[in-house]
């Protein structure tokens, strides 16, 4: 499963394009602000999984790692040792 973050900004919202335009159809799991505009993303067709949770949240992160095998990090570099520490307690080989 891919995880991706920031997908509901404005660089996810291209990433979340070209997985449209490329039909890609292995599940994703996406995290999401309780205030985010997930519209695009409701109406993308995919195997999405919305999970509104904090970045910033480490305890939240290393759940969220639960059955990922890749992670797409778009959103803001304040949060990125925060995922990158999750991603390796869960043995993730694939961060990007």
């Amino acid at each position: 499963m891919l995880l991706v973050t920031g997908i509901t900004g404005h660089t996810g919202s291209y990433f979340l394009q070209e997985l449209i335009d490329n039909k890609y159809n292995n599940p994703i799991r996406c995290i999401v602000r309780e205030t985010s505009d997930t519209s695009l993303i409701d109406k993308s067709g995919l195997n999405i999984e919305k999970v509104v949770g904090d970045l910033g949240d480490q305890e939240f992160m290393n759940n969220a790692m639960d059955g990922i095998d890749t992670v797409m990090h778009i959103g803001t570099i304040f949060y990125s040792s925060i995922l990158i520490k999750a991603a390796l307690e869960k043995d993730i080989k694939k961060q990007f």
